[in-house]
C-alpha cells in the first residue's frame, strides 16, 4: 500500500518488478488516482488492485485477498 501514490510513479514500477504482490495505492486527490489508474492499466498491471480516493485516516483496515 502506497498512501499519498499521487500517479503513481513509485507504486507502479514496484508493481512491474514485482508481480507475484498486489498493490493498493490511496491518495486524496481522485485525479491523480484516476491517472495512476489509467498508468497501470495502460502498463498491464493487474496486481494494482485497489485504487483509493481518499485520506489515509479513511483507509481502514485492509483485509488480505483471498
Amino acid at each position: 500500500m502506497e498512501i499519498g501514490c499521487g500517479s503513481g510513479n513509485v507504486s507502479l514500477p514496484l508493481a512491474a518488478l514485482l508481480p507475484h504482490c498486489t498493490f493498493t495505492l490511496v491518495d486524496r486527490n481522485a485525479y491523480a488516482v484516476q491517472l495512476a489508474r489509467k498508468r497501470a492499466e495502460q502498463a498491464g498491471l493487474a496486481n494494482v488492485d485497489r485504487f483509493l480516493a481518499c485520506s489515509a485516516s479513511e483507509v481502514g483496515p485492509i483485509a488480505p485477498l483471498a
